[in-house]
């Protein structure tokens, strides 16, 4: 939704690193936007558009503001890439997250990705910064194994630096046990 518990800023704003003040200002501010389209344009039910506080509530504003039809960019994505085709030729699909988390199972890579995986029984692994879910929590989107790039547990603002050497490094692992 676009604002409340479960809306953009509580969502999306964290990630970005506001803090609670901050989440809270910006779920007041995207309430008082959805009161204003009620009241001015005479929509009604914008925080129950689904989808409406994606991308930090542009999925409501398309949708109201310019009769836009709401879609999840994986799927977007995928479509466009021919994405059911090639995954038919793969032996294997290897795909990217920043973190996994309870957002990636709700339209994100891995949900769009996986759905297709799972269609075409081929086998998926995730490489990603952080692993915020267990293998049972994604087993159901066909991922066969996940992987976090990070050798050591440190915060991000640590990790960060460190990003592109680590990748490499779980790539390379990842590589040669591919080709054993």
């Amino acid at each position: 939704p676009l604002y409340g518990p479960n809306g953009a800023a509580y969502v999306f704003a964290p990630q970005k690193g506001a803090d609670e003040a901050m989440v809270k200002e910006l779920d007041a501010g995207l309430r008082h936007l959805a009161e204003l389209m009620e009241s001015k344009l005479g929509v009604k039910g914008v925080n129950s558009i689904k989808g409406g506080g994606a991308a930090g509530g542009m999925g409501a504003a398309a949708k109201v503001f310019l009769g836009g039809k709401l879609k999840r960019g994986i799927d977007i994505v995928l479509e466009y890439m021919d994405f059911a085709n090639l995954v038919k030729w793969a032996d294997l699909v290897i795909s990217g997250e920043g973190k996994v988390d309870s957002q990636s199972l709700e339209g994100k890579v891995i949900s769009g990705v996986g759905r297709y995986c799972k269609q075409a029984q081929k086998p998926l692994i995730l490489i990603a910064g952080g692993l915020d879910l267990t293998m049972e929590e994604v087993l159901p989107y066909v991922v066969t194994a996940m992987f976090s790039i990070n050798p050591k547990p440190e915060a991000f603002a640590v990790a960060k630096y460190h990003a592109e050497e680590n990748l490499s490094l779980v790539t390379e692992n990842l590589w040669r046990v591919i080709n054993l």
